[in-house]
């Protein structure tokens, strides 16, 4: 059972990981795009960019430690992982409902 518990840790930071690269790659085609368009400005981009990582830099934080204080008391070592990425989720969330 703990070696089927440690794949599925290992299994989840390759998700966390692979969905972070996926963010932020559609993140980057996304900001070039609308340059290329030149839709935006300079200053634009660098407050949607501060703007979004008020939203999510303090729920990710505020997930991801709930999740290791899970990860001290309980075996299975996955929390943080699965917290940060629901404090990012949430994050978005929030952030596209009030900006």
């Amino acid at each position: 059972m703990g070696d089927f518990l440690d794949f599925l840790a290992e299994a989840g930071t390759g998700f966390v990981w692979a969905v972070s690269l996926l963010a932020f790659a559609a993140l980057t085609a996304y900001v070039i795009y609308r340059f290329y368009k030149a839709t935006i400005s300079t200053i634009y981009v660098v407050s949607e960019i501060v703007i979004l990582g008020l939203f999510l830099t303090p729920l990710t934080s505020l997930f991801a430690f709930l999740g290791n204080l899970l990860d001290n008391y309980l075996p299975i070592s996955i929390f943080t992982a699965v917290g940060a990425l629901i404090g990012l989720i949430v994050g978005l969330y929030l952030w596209l409902q009030f900006h």
